[in-house]
């Protein structure tokens, strides 16, 4: 499987966030496909995002937030640990682009509304990022190209 990891990534987003005043905090891409599981990968396309705060890539094994102007990651997260929280069962099931996205939303919402926990799946690693405090009041919404 080695051999057929994806080593160049581009940054496609999937899902946009939005503040109060609808304008973009962050971008999400997500590929939960196993070809994009490699730990050391090239993610082209983040210059393309500069007057956005925060970008998100998802994997099927980690979740990793950019800050505008970084190329690397400033903070990286375990998939599983987030979303099992919203699915037990996660770890079990085929994992399917739509179903990794709409987990990826509900963890998104629940660390701004709390909605499910009021101290949701690494929500003091969030905060020290700064992306929590522009959360606040925040909307999703699934891109389609």
């Amino acid at each position: 499987m080695q051999d057929f990891l994806a080593t160049e990534i581009g940054f496609d987003p999937d899902i946009v966030v939005k503040d109060k005043d609808d304008k973009p905090i962050m971008f999400v891409t997500v590929k939960a496909s196993r070809v994009y599981e490699a730990e050391e990968f090239t993610l082209y396309g983040l210059e393309n995002y500069q007057h956005v705060p925060f970008l998100m890539y998802v994997n099927t094994k980690y979740i990793r937030i950019y800050q505008s102007g970084n190329s690397e990651p400033v903070k990286k997260l375990n998939l599983l640990e987030i979303l099992k929280f919203y699915d037990p069962n996660f770890h079990d099931r085929k994992m399917r682009q739509s179903f990794v996205m709409t987990l990826i939303q509900a963890w998104l919402v629940d660390l701004d509304y709390h909605w499910k926990s009021p101290n949701p799946p690494a929500m003091k690693e969030i905060e020290e990022i700064g992306l929590l405090a522009k959360l606040d009041n925040m909307i999703s919404e699934e891109l389609t190209w």
